[in-house]
């Protein structure tokens, strides 16, 4: 097969397929409108077409300046990891266990626009546009207020969507050196950072590559200087167009979005700019990125990105967006990759599972998982900040969205709880994106302010993510297999070695009980319940194993989960 770029007709791309009689040279040349590259064998070059001299940031004005600012932004040399032709092996690492092992807590600093004043980001009182010449406002020592919080729920890694310096959301960046003056300097992240340490909470931050605020140095200097500007080439700028904002050139932009301009990733200066922020963040101490966009964007970035990383923080992760396509493009820990992804594609079948009376849905995505992507770690989740709340969709009743909970922390994968979500927070996309990102609860009188479907959601959680952890070995490096299914009936086990433990779900409106064949347990003859939603008292939290079967209640609407240990 060939295809030929339509470009320039001269470079095509030879794809061997089923006809054999198509020779297959031992170079293929790829070429479109964003990238130029030779591959051989697993050698990566960038064409030299691309040469330039790199640019960084240039520094806010600030009332202090931060000592975390780079200190000479202006003159970083163009290294770009793509020339290399040995990949280190520190770059080659599998996902660290620190993560495959983590519960991760989402939280949204800044405000949304659209939110109503005092309603601004998880911390609530953020302006949802970015004043640049206002005080700085040290907001996010707010997060003090949840230490204690985060500690009882059981969480060890926090995910902050963008806290950049930005225009509003933390998606149009203007500096990715700074943190947004809504919520403090660098020192303030910096103290945050080593408080959060050192309760073994580890820190991930949201890196926006993919484009910038219109208000970014580089782009003003194009709109100032047109052609004439070192940093033309930053951005795919269309001659002879304009924009909705009068420039006197068009440009491309994410989902048609003006006030966000696409960064051209296939200049070298541009890479290397984006490589020297993933360094810098990760010695400041930060332990790995969330990587907005990646599905949009050449796997050829995140390559040079990871070992960019890989230079300054062996153990740090890279967790991809990707929400269409191919995961194993973006995602290979052991390539030089990404180390995982955000799982889109299990999450609408876990949704339909429960609200559509179909676990056959649920059971064929996961064993689809196994096939496609059985090596890597995925990033499970209920709820983000782009989608409606899981407690807004599942609504029929309080154990419905608590057998939800129950499949998050029993899959395989990393599971992610968005802020919230732990005691049933609401908000439907259709009301905008200001309605998926409100203030956390207060704490305060916490027995007394919360509901008692607040409170038995949170309790859930809790024990949820206290079985994570005494359940390590089948949770988070187990097999798993299908016990029993039905439409509304689904039993599954996770096995490691020695541990074992059974997932018992009905999500129908009948009860049922079920003899099941768990095939050869050897020295298990006890299953004790660790986990139980909407069972009665009378229903027994241990079952006695006859043989390979044990016969097992599966009340309507409602989870269990069981754990065995063997005595070898």
């Amino acid at each position: 097969y060939i295809l030929v770029c339509k470009q320039n007709p001269n470079h095509s791309i030879w794809i061997p397929g089923e006809n054999k009689k198509i020779p297959v040279p031992s170079k293929i040349v790829q070429s479109d409108d964003e990238w130029d590259f030779t591959e051989a064998l697993n050698e990566l070059k960038q064409s030299s077409k691309d040469s330039a001299s790199v640019q960084s940031d240039q520094t806010l004005k600030t009332e202090k300046k931060s000592s975390f600012v780079p200190q000479n932004p202006k003159k970083a040399p163009v290294v770009d990891a793509m020339d290399a032709k040995d990949v280190p092996d520190v770059a080659k690492r599998d996902i660290p266990n620190w993560y495959r092992e983590a519960v991760v807590y989402q939280i949204y600093p800044l405000g949304t626009p659209g939110q109503k004043p005092g309603q601004g980001g998880s911390f609530g009182g953020v302006p949802n546009r970015n004043d640049l010449n206002a005080k700085v406002v040290e907001k996010l020592l707010d997060i003090r207020n949840w230490y204690e919080y985060l500690n009882e729920l059981g969480i060890d890694v926090i995910y902050m969507t963008p806290i950049f310096q930005s225009d509003g959301h933390g998606y149009e960046t203007i500096s990715y050196f700074e943190i947004d003056r809504r919520l403090g300097t660098n020192e303030t992240f910096k103290t945050v950072l080593d408080e959060l340490h050192a309760r073994k909470i580890r820190v991930i931050l949201d890196g926006v590559f993919n484009h910038t605020s219109r208000n970014f140095f580089a782009f003003q200097d194009v709109l100032k200087n047109g052609k004439n500007s070192e940093y033309w080439d930053w951005y795919y700028i269309l001659e002879g167009k304009s924009s909705s904002f009068g420039d006197p050139v068009g440009y491309k932009s994410w989902a048609g979005c003006e006030e966000i301009p696409r960064l051209n990733l296939s200049n070298p200066a541009v890479r290397a700019h984006l490589f020297e922020v993933g360094k810098f963040w990760l010695q400041v101490g930060i332990d790995g990125w969330r990587l907005d966009c990646v599905n949009e964007m050449p796997a050829h970035f995140w390559y040079g990105f990871r070992q960019a990383c890989a230079e300054v923080q062996p153990d740090h992760v890279l967790v991809a967006e990707t929400i269409h396509g191919d995961y194993n493009t973006w995602v290979a820990p052991c390539k030089s990759l990404c180390h995982s992804c955000t799982n889109y594609q299990l999450y609408k079948p876990m949704l339909s599972l429960i609200k559509e009376r179909n676990f056959f849905e649920l059971a064929h995505n996961m064993q689809r998982e196994i096939d496609m992507y059985g090596e890597l770690i995925l990033s499970n989740f209920l709820s983000n900040h782009d989608i409606s709340r899981i407690a807004s969709i599942l609504t029929e009743s309080l154990p419905q969205l608590m057998i939800a909970h129950v499949l998050l922390f029993t899959l395989r994968g990393v599971p992610m709880i968005c802020y919230g979500d732990e005691y049933g927070v609401r908000g439907d996309k259709k009301d905008g994106d200001a309605a998926l990102r409100l203030p956390m609860l207060n704490l305060n009188d916490r027995d007394k302010n919360w509901t008692e479907d607040e409170t038995e959601l949170f309790e859930l959680n809790k024990r949820c993510i206290a079985m994570r952890r005494e359940c390590l070995e089948p949770l988070c490096y187990g097999s798993w297999s299908t016990i029993h299914l039905t439409n509304t009936e689904f039993v599954f086990s996770r096995m490691h070695k020695n541990e074992y433990l059974l997932v018992v779900l009905n999500c129908g409106s009948e009860s049922s009980k079920r003899t099941l064949n768990l095939g050869k347990l050897p020295s298990k003859k006890l299953l004790t319940e660790c986990i139980r939603v909407n069972c009665g008292s009378q229903i027994p939290s241990e079952i006695s194993i006859d043989g390979e079967s044990v016969s097992i209640d599966l009340p309507a609407v409602s989870a269990r989960v069981f754990s065995a240990r063997s005595s070898k």
